[in-house]
């Protein structure tokens, strides 16, 4: 069964065995080798098990050389034909005795009944291992090995921990495996346990001797049977080991569920302020609206000025658009309508130039509004101003980037008395939660005309727009009132002129850049066209945008395009890609740094299971094994976590953020999206604490954990 010709061992320098020539082949004799402690034994059990492979010399097991046994073949035969007896038990401690004998391989209740009466251990089945004495711990031990039928039992200082009358009752029961034809070979350095010795072995000064042979054969009776597929009870493992450790799980548990909840809020809180907040405002775009600005370049433009030390923020041949610029375009397939303004130039007076300037301290606000204010202010001001509508009502169901919500009525009109209030406002000055019965409501302010007289003027009240007042209170409320186009034109004085001349020539590039628009007062005048800086353009249908997209592209090539289409593939996408790999990058390296703290954490419980799961490999579980263990485990334990985690940064948001002025952050929270890619970053931690389990699935480790 066992050949070994000059077998050799070596740490390093340290030689260890040297030139060992053994055969043990007849299973009617028990086979015992002794030595002093340090002498080898247990590096030479090691070998025989399969677990050290780094040896000298040739090692014949069963008829096969042992180097052309892969690791599959190893663990089939360590749970069906060669089974170790360790001197420490190597029981598993959180299990019961029927566990431990249970978990090895496809056995039924009767037959692992069945071993227990033979060691007199059946009223020890459902007691744990802890509670168990030293000689019942090795009988477990030993009803573990033996139930397999193994046609070798290899036993390690067997009688270590024993009594005279508790190795007297062993040593009878090992006799009687040798005429079930199982080959036992016991290691000890106990004399007692010589006697029963038919071959005797001295391991001593590297090399291995017979001392005593008994050469009286015996009829042997081999038992033969199907051995049954490997068949291993993973989940019931698992399973049976979180629920007995589930105090310590526990415990382990609140860091673990503290730092993925800080991560879950701080992810979103990221997003929020990064991606989020562009989303935002590509939400407010049309998939039927391009805008274009003359003072929104190209990034690859802008970095080319860079480049050619160029400072400038327009392309060089207009600062606003022209007449004629607005007929190219107009001219352009599928285009229907084109509107000239000048975006993010907020007037903020009516159509008379009046302005409003109305405010209220939070101390004087109802009760029924309780928000937090803002931090550092003893009484925080809320203030309403009017705020002229960019563009005309029609274009704002394509262009609202502003995202107003219309929650009663509509926008006001051009060049009108109308206008367009919060709903807090509506609550403060009309009394009335019905914001439909407000819709046509006549209202007088208090106002300011162009030379800054406190006048009274009546307004209508066009329609209510939603706020987020029940969640955070602004400083400002925009009081929108009607489009007038006039309003929104720069100046092409000379004053402007002489600003800009200092401005476009800070350096000879920049100057030499210019000239077609500084070069004279006339060809300011020219490059100013209407002075309107911005234009809005509507098509006829969002199939349409990549041929309106490319038009406009060939007139205006340097300009940046404000559209659903340019967001997906033009140069917003790139800015996208970026903040989203940002976000991507950062998120992940803090996860991966999150899930290495966890890990180092739980270092002390997953050295405990590398322990556990070394066994196991020893009783025949394959690397696959200990694997698919490890994953499951990790993955039972991040899913509490995890969901643990999204309980408290949900009842955190609930009682806390939604009504702090922090509730952006979280808006988006739950969202799908937000729970996938933290779910995927979590997962990301939960690899890490695999990788470290999987560390102690190395030969070397395996080994050192079976030694300990």
């Amino acid at each position: 069964m066992i050949d070994l010709r000059n077998l050799g061992k070596r740490y390093g320098e340290k030689e260890i065995l040297d030139e060992v020539h053994l055969s043990l082949n007849d299973p009617s004799k028990m086979y015992i080798l002794t030595g002093d402690s340090g002498s080898g034994k247990t590096t030479f059990f090691n070998i025989l098990m399969g677990l050290d492979k780094d040896y000298s010399g040739e090692y014949a097991l069963l008829g096969r050389s042992a180097e052309k046994i892969t690791n599959d073949e190893w663990a089939s035969i360590r749970e069906y034909d060669m089974r170790l007896v360790y001197q420490d038990y190597k029981l598993l401690k959180q299990l019961t005795v029927y566990d431990n004998i249970d978990l090895t391989g496809d056995y039924s209740e009767e037959k692992i009944d069945q071993i227990l009466e033979e060691l007199d251990i059946h009223e020890l089945k459902h007691h744990y291992i802890h509670e168990l004495s030293g000689g019942q711990k090795q009988r477990v031990a030993i009803a573990r090995a033996v139930i397999s039928k193994p046609r070798l039992l290899l036993m390690d200082e067997p009688t270590g921990n024993l009594d005279s009358i508790a190795t007297e009752r062993l040593m009878s029961y090992l006799s009687k495996l040798k005429d079930r034809g199982i080959l036992v070979f016991i290691v000890t350095h106990d004399e007692k346990v010589l006697r029963y010795g038919d071959i005797i072995y001295e391991i001593k000064n590297k090399h291995i001797t017979s001392k005593k042979k008994q050469l009286i054969d015996k009829e042997i009776k081999i038992y033969h049977e199907n051995k049954p597929n490997s068949k291993k009870k993973i989940s019931q493992y698992v399973w049976k080991n979180l629920k007995k450790e589930k105090k310590r799980y526990v415990l382990l548990a609140i860091p673990t569920v503290m730092i993925i909840t800080l991560f879950i809020l701080g992810f979103s809180a990221f997003r929020a302020s990064t991606t989020q907040s562009f989303g935002d405002f590509f939400e407010g775009v049309g998939d039927r609206a391009i805008v274009l600005d003359t003072q929104s370049l190209k990034q690859e433009v802008q970095d080319q000025y860079k480049k050619e030390g160029i400072i400038s923020s327009i392309d060089g041949e207009r600062i606003a658009f022209s007449e004629k610029d607005v007929n190219k375009v107009s001219r352009i397939e599928h285009v229907e309508q084109v509107y000239l303004f000048s975006d993010g130039l907020d007037t903020h007076y009516d159509n008379q130039k009046r302005r409003l300037n109305e405010s209220v301290y939070r101390s004087e606000l109802p009760e029924w509004i309780d928000q937090p204010a803002v931090p550092g202010e003893t009484d925080q001001r809320l203030t309403f101003h009017f705020t002229g509508l960019q563009l005309p009502p029609e274009y704002l169901t394509h262009y609202n980037t502003e995202n107003i919500n219309l929650i009663a009525g509509k926008f006001p009109s051009d060049n009108s008395n109308e206008i367009l209030i919060p709903d807090i406002y509506a609550l403060l000055n009309q009394k009335d939660n019905d914001f439909q019965k407000v819709v046509g409501d006549r209202i007088e302010l208090s106002v300011l005309d162009s030379e800054d007289n406190q006048i009274k003027n009546n307004y209508v009240i066009s329609g209510v727009y939603r706020t987020e007042y029940r969640k955070k209170l602004q400083r400002e409320y925009p009081v929108y009132t009607g489009h007038s186009k006039e309003n929104t034109a720069i100046g092409t004085n000379k004053e402007d002129y002489k600003f800009l001349e200092s401005t476009f020539t800070e350096t000879p590039e920049s100057e030499k850049f210019h000239q077609n628009v500084i070069g004279d007062y006339e060809n300011f005048k020219k490059a100013y066209g209407t002075g309107f800086t911005s234009m809005y353009i509507q098509f006829d249908d969002s199939e349409n945008a990549k041929i309106v997209s490319d038009k406009l592209g060939s007139i205006f090539p340097a300009y940046r395009f404000t559209s659903q289409y340019e967001l997906k593939y033009g140069d917003f996408s790139e800015m996208y890609s970026r903040l989203v790999w940002i976000l991507l990058i950062g998120s992940t390296t803090i996860a991966l740094l999150a899930g290495t703290i966890i890990t180092f954490l739980n270092k002390g419980q997953i050295n405990n299971r590398s322990f556990e799961l070394a066994v196991l490999y020893s009783l025949g579980y394959t690397k696959k094994d200990i694997l698919k263990i490890i994953a499951l485990e990790n993955g039972l334990l991040f899913s509490f976590y995890f969901s643990t985690s999204l309980l408290i940064a949900y009842l955190s948001n609930e009682l806390i953020f939604s009504t702090s002025i922090y509730y952006k952050w979280f808006e988006n929270l739950f969202s799908i999206s937000n729970i996938s890619l933290i779910g995927l970053l979590i997962f990301l931690m939960s690899v890490i604490s695999v990788l470290w389990g999987l560390n102690g699935v190395k030969q070397t480790n395996l080994i050192k954990y079976l030694n300990e």
